[in-house]
């Protein structure tokens, strides 16, 4: 992160008396509600209250929680997706994990379970594992843009989470790419700086993202097929 920051950081009672003027003004009705990090366990009672609160007006709200763990841990990416599962959730995803892929260490790894309860009362596990590769830089906030994109996607197609992530992946190999460009751009003496915009065209005149080439997801069914996975990985187009 930064090495310095301004700012104040909400408590349970300011999340609370947000929330309480949101019912004053009638707009507490929601189908999502989307937490990031949090650093107080009396900010995270308060959320758990406001989200009960809210599936009392809306039964079928998803709460998103993206808990920025960060987590060392020791065993298969399956078993810890499990333990989460357990704990409710129906769908889990691991980013950015340190588990080595076959691509090498250039690729971060992502892994993601979604379990599903079928009309005949059974239930249907489905495993995905992605690896994309890493880009030269660093960035803040690309967790946040990740949950959010994945929220977006997992509306789109709420029975395919691989599909939801590749989308998710694709957009996040976009976005960074895209601000890498526009940082080398914006670096350049202004002379250069205009032949670069004019001649590659630069980042005032990309193409909107509808109609950019999406990221390639190629099907890797047969490498992950022994451990369950329906495995893919990002290759940036």
């Amino acid at each position: 992160g930064y090495a310095h920051w301004k700012g104040q950081v909400l408590n349970s009672d300011e999340l609370h008396e947000l929330y309480e003027g949101l019912k004053l003004n009638n707009v507490n009705h929601y189908d999502y509600v989307l937490t990031g990090y949090t650093r107080d366990a009396s900010f995270l009672a308060m959320v758990v209250d406001i989200v009960q609160e809210l599936k009392q007006q809306n039964s079928d709200l998803v709460y998103v929680c993206d808990p920025v763990m960060g987590d060392k841990w020791n065993g298969e990416g399956s078993m810890v997706m499990d333990m989460l599962h357990a704990m409710g959730p129906e769908t889990v995803v691991i980013t950015s994990s340190d588990l080595q892929g076959s691509l090498g260490s250039d690729f971060l790894i992502a892994l993601g379970s979604q379990r599903k309860t079928r009309a005949d009362g059974t239930k249907v596990t489905q495993r995905i594992r992605m690896e994309s590769p890493k880009v030269d830089a660093d960035f803040v906030g690309t967790g946040d843009l990740f949950a959010a994109m994945l929220l977006a996607w997992t509306h789109k197609h709420p029975n395919n989470l691989k599909v939801a992530c590749e989308k998710t992946v694709s957009a996040m190999q976009h976005v960074l790419q895209r601000t890498i460009k526009c940082a080398k751009v914006g670096r350049l003496p202004h002379s250069m700086r205009k032949r670069a915009e004019t001649g590659q065209r630069g980042c005032a005149d990309q193409q909107p993202a509808s109609q950019q080439r999406p990221v390639e997801s190629q099907s890797r069914q047969e490498e992950a097929a022994n451990q369950g996975w329906a495995g893919s990985y990002i290759k940036a187009a």
